[in-house]
């Protein structure tokens, strides 16, 4: 990604961060891409459509709900699941401890 990053990359560079990670070892570019994609789809969408081809039918807009659902989960799921690990063994580190 050259120059100001996506919105994906922004995520990504956060999540990764987070975790004391590089960007490309925690996310695959190919899953930024695709929530970028899906980003800019809605946000082409988020006001009245100015022409009747920009109008989604429902089918559309359930698999673009669909496509963005899971390339935000490919973005967070990582970070959110090593969470819930982590979570889990503070709870039975301080349940021995007690």
């Amino acid at each position: 990604m050259g120059g100001q990053p996506t919105v994906g990359g922004q995520l990504a560079m956060a999540l990764s961060r987070s975790q004391d990670r590089p960007d490309d070892d925690f996310i695959p570019p190919w899953v930024i891409k695709r929530f970028d994609d899906e980003y800019g789809y809605f946000v082409g969408r988020a006001h009245v459509a100015q022409t009747v081809d920009k109008v989604p039918t429902d089918d559309g807009l359930a698999e673009h709900f669909e496509a963005f659902e899971r390339a935000f989960h490919s973005l967070v799921g990582p970070y959110f699941s090593g969470k819930e690990e982590l979570d889990a063994i503070l709870q039975d580190t301080n349940a021995g401890s007690d």
